[in-house]
């Protein structure tokens, strides 16, 4: 018997099945890791596949996978709008096989809600609200580890010149968190910010 299964998918996946439970419902700030134009496996048309991974909370570094459909449905077109809005896409929509590859890295939130248990994701754009939010979270972490906001504010001017933005001050909370900054803490559990306003997963 000869099988053939992938040794490094293999390795890759958790042997933890609560992993794969489905995340609760609330708005979690992502980052595109993949993205592109793919074809159904019906081999009827074709859907923008997207992996998203969560930047923060208590479910960092879950995937959330969106598939949007490629249709002159209505409601779809409607859907595919709003996503590609989010990330404030540029091109014609009949182009994106082509710029599919521009959303990577990109920054946004994703809204999970279910019902009738079907997933349902709807992106938005960080709003400059939440965006102050990520920054002050970022100055919070680095406070408790010591760590001089100019230090971080100069990080952020070197490594991403006047772009400083949703996906920079992550980068830089997760770069303290992981010690890039000499960090002393010895718990590096992730911080999430505690507010009676919407709760976002950053």
């Amino acid at each position: 018997m000869a099988l053939n299964i992938d040794e490094k998918i293999y390795q890759q996946v958790s042997g933890n099945l609560q992993g794969f439970d489905p995340l609760p419902d609330g708005n979690y700030v992502v980052m595109v890791e993949e993205s592109e134009v793919r074809e159904n496996k019906s081999g009827n048309g074709y859907h923008l596949a997207l992996k998203l991974r969560v930047q923060g909370g208590p479910y960092r570094n879950r995937i959330i996978f969106l598939n949007q459909g490629l249709t002159n449905n209505p409601i779809s077109l409607r859907h595919l709008k709003n996503a590609l809005d989010a990330f404030n896409y540029q091109y014609s929509v009949n182009e994106l096989d082509q710029y599919a590859s521009t959303l990577l890295d990109k920054v946004v939130v994703a809204k999970v809600t279910h019902s009738k248990g079907e997933e349902k994701v709807a992106l938005s754009q960080i709003s400059p609200a939440l965006l102050e939010r990520i920054q002050a979270t970022t100055m919070q972490v680095a406070a408790e580890n010591k760590i001089e906001k100019e230090r971080v504010v100069e990080w952020l001017e070197n490594k991403y010149g006047i772009r400083v933005n949703a996906a920079s001050w992550i980068a830089a909370k997760e770069a303290i968190l992981a010690g890039e900054f000499r960090v002393t803490k010895a718990d590096k559990d992730n911080f999430n910010e505690e507010t009676e306003e919407e709760e976002y997963y950053f």
